[in-house]
């Protein structure tokens, strides 16, 4: 596993992470309207 291949998996990772906040935040908003 080289350096570049860490940055590329690490950077996924937290766009993935991001993602999922969102989704959680906006189901979080939408239950309570």
């Amino acid at each position: 596993m080289t350096y570049g291949t860490f940055i590329v998996s690490l950077t996924i990772g937290m766009a993935l992470i991001a993602i999922s906040g969102v989704v959680i935040e906006h189901k979080i908003k939408s239950r309570k309207n």
